[in-house]
C-alpha cells in the first residue's frame, strides 16, 4: 500500500508577519525627501517673481 503524505493547506497556518519596513533608516531618508519637496513645491512661487523691470531689448544684431 502506497503512504500518501499530508501536506498542510495554505490556509492552515498564518504565515509569520513580514516586517513592512526593512530598515528604520530607509523610511527616515524617505521622509525627509517627501518633506524636501513639499518645501520646494511651496516655495516655488517665490523664487519665480519678477525682481523689476529688466534691461531692454536689443534691437541691433550683434557684430560678428
Amino acid at each position: 500500500m502506497s503512504q500518501h503524505r499530508h501536506h498542510p493547506s495554505p490556509r492552515a497556518s498564518t504565515p509569520p508577519k513580514k516586517k513592512f519596513y526593512a530598515d528604520w533608516r530607509l523610511v527616515v531618508a524617505v521622509i525627509l525627501m517627501l518633506i524636501a519637496m513639499i518645501v520646494y513645491v511651496l516655495t516655488l512661487d517665490d523664487s519665480l517673481v519678477p525682481a523689476g523691470p529688466g534691461e531692454p531689448p536689443v534691437t541691433q544684431p550683434a557684430d560678428i
